[in-house]
């Protein structure tokens, strides 16, 4: 009877460690979602940047800055307001609320 307890909890066990084992290795393997994530936290872009290699945001291609003027977006264009806040400020809905006015950034759909 001894025997076949330590039989089935060597079997568990054996089984757990196979188990996360497996769950390791998928972690650890490239381009897992745990890294790409890791990747992209690295810079916090507006929508109209992307994260370069230096981790710095930079402007996607096709991206018009209009500073200090309120620009309407002409056909095949999509804009956003831009603002400058303080920390522990943010904007407000289609406005820069307590926060600066800088422009209107566009982008070519």
């Amino acid at each position: 009877m001894n025997t076949q307890i330590l039989n089935f909890t060597r079997y568990v066990v054996g089984a757990a460690l196979a188990f996360v084992s497996v769950i390791f290795v998928i972690l650890a393997l490239p381009g897992t979602r745990a890294q790409q994530s890791s990747d992209t936290d690295r810079c916090h872009c507006y929508e109209w940047q992307y994260c370069d290699e230096n981790g710095d945001c930079t402007d996607k291609p096709h991206v018009h800055h209009h500073h200090h003027v309120h620009y309407e977006p002409e056909a095949g264009e999509q804009c956003r307001i831009e603002c400058m806040c303080e920390e522990g400020t943010y904007p407000s809905g289609d406005d820069c609320g307590a926060c600066s006015f800088v422009g209107t950034v566009c982008m070519d759909l």
